[in-house]
């Protein structure tokens, strides 16, 4: 039986939390769940409903956290509000790792985070990975949650509907069928895919907001191991 897959976040990457949800909510008027800060997480973020299980992620470094860390550094690059990943949800993860394999890829940064009463925060215990090799925006991270996630059930998140999220396709690779083959293999949605006149990739998001429809659209980049690594050189370094 394939895995039930549908969607579950789409990340938006910013330099600053704080000022990262300020902007959000100017340029919206919409109101962001900004979660507690872990000082043991690189990161920081908030969530709003954009779906009856479907979140915007606003994710930025956390302030609280000491020391070096890549995923930290790496949002601190960002020099504006940028669509960085996308997660679909599954209730048989290692189903779906199968099916993934079966198409000569990966999961990469597979994390299985069990339930700790210790943790202040409002995530429900899950598995979670990226689809590899390496780090690619155009292709979804996967997530299976172990209990229900609090966000299902949390009352008061007003619900401000996706509009639109479209993964941008060079015609060439849509020509070739890529990556819509592989989509359709696994399961994925490949409504999201639509053609692009140059050679490039974008993510593309549209909001219904009490301002309108507001739209973020951006070139996506893979982050390598040696992206990671001169991204926080360059952080510890002040040039960024």
């Amino acid at each position: 039986m394939s895995p039930s897959i549908i969607p579950d976040h789409i990340g938006l990457a910013v330099n600053n939390i704080k000022e990262g949800v300020a902007s959000f909510e100017n340029l919206t008027g919409i109101q962001a769940h900004l979660h507690p800060s872990e000082s043991s997480a690189p990161f920081q973020s908030a969530s709003v409903r954009i779906g009856e299980t479907c979140y915007l992620e606003i994710l930025g470094p956390n302030p609280n956290h000491k020391g070096i860390h890549p995923l930290k550094s790496l949002l601190r690059a960002f020099k504006e509000p940028t669509l960085w990943f996308w997660y679909i949800r599954t209730d048989d993860f290692g189903e779906l790792e199968k099916k993934i394999i079966g198409q000569g890829r990966q999961i990469d940064q597979k994390t299985n985070m069990e339930m700790d009463e210790s943790r202040s925060d409002e995530f429900a215990p899950h598995i979670r990975g990226s689809i590899g090799p390496g780090f690619d925006p155009v292709y979804p991270n996967i997530i299976q949650y172990l209990a229900k996630p609090k966000l299902d059930v949390v009352g008061d998140m007003d619900l401000h509907p996706l509009q639109d999220f479209i993964v941008r396709v060079p015609a060439s690779d849509m020509a070739k069928k890529k990556p819509k083959t592989f989509f359709e293999a696994i399961g994925v949605p490949t409504g999201v895919l639509q053609e692009n006149s140059d050679d490039k990739y974008y993510l593309s998001l549209t909001l219904k907001t009490p301002k309108g429809p507001i739209t973020w659209e951006n070139e996506t980049h893979s982050v390598s191991t040696w992206k990671a690594l001169s991204t926080t050189i360059k952080d510890v370094l002040g040039f960024l």
